[in-house]
């Protein structure tokens, strides 16, 4: 595993982005997109829902799997 750090079983890539991020004051997920492998909005997301459980599958702003998160019955 080198290069990598690892935060309980989620893998944190050792990533130029990160540091660049912290400089500019920035999320991560805002100033890297994806060029190979996988997104530090998806390492972000995974990490979130290993120490939150019950935050699986939900995204940041509400959205679920995804997809903006649908109201359910009598929830507007």
């Amino acid at each position: 595993m080198k290069g990598l750090v690892t935060v309980a079983e989620t893998a944190i890539p050792a990533s130029v982005a990160y540091n660049e991020a912290a400089t500019a004051q920035l999320p991560v997920h805002r100033l890297k997109r994806r060029d190979r492998g996988v997104t530090p909005s998806d390492t972000m997301h995974e990490l979130i829902w290993e120490l939150v459980p019950s935050l699986s599958g939900v995204y940041a702003g509400g959205y679920e799997d995804g997809a903006p998160a649908t109201p359910s019955e009598g929830e507007e």
